[in-house]
Formats: structure tokens, C-alpha cells, sequence
């Protein structure tokens, strides 16, 4: 899963960063401060695929939602990474 790396360390980079900006010692990422981004950057990420009409979203009676990749569009995004 190497092509989570830059992205990840990205993350880490940052929540450190901000950590040293407001003098919160120590100088570290918290994980679940980490996952709490990763999980709100995709979050964000599903909500952009439906809007771009890539994917589309329904929910089940729980309120979780429920993806599916839409027929027209498969042809169109063979290109993407799997």
C-alpha cells in the first residue's frame, strides 16, 4: 500500500506541525487524529464522486451509506487505479 505513504506522511507532517505552532508537547501525530482526517478526507472524496456523478449514493435504514459505481460511467473511468 506504498501510494498511501506521501499521503499519509503528508498528514503526520502536518498534525505535528500544528502541534509545534501551538506549543502542544510532545511533537507528535496522535493515530487517531490521523484517521480522523483520512476518514473526513474521504468523506469529502465520496461526496465530490457523486457530485461529479461518478458514483451514486443511497442509505440503508441504519442512515450508513451506500455506494455503487454507475453503468455509463465504468467505461469512462477504466483508467482509474484498482
Amino acid at each position: 500500500m506504498k501510494y498511501l505513504h506521501p499521503y499519509l506522511y503528508e498528514i503526520v507532517h502536518d498534525l505535528v506541525q500544528q502541534r509545534v505552532a501551538d506549543n502542544k508537547f510532545p511533537f507528535v501525530a496522535i493515530a487517531t487524529d490521523v484517521k480522523a482526517k483520512v476518514l473526513s478526507d474521504v468523506s469529502t472524496a465520496l461526496d465530490e464522486m457523486v457530485q461529479e456523478c461518478l458514483l451514486a449514493r443511497s442509505s440503508n435504514v441504519n442512515g450508513i451509506g451506500l455506494y455503487r459505481t454507475l453503468k455509463e460511467k465504468e467505461d469512462e473511468n477504466d483508467n482509474v487505479q484498482r
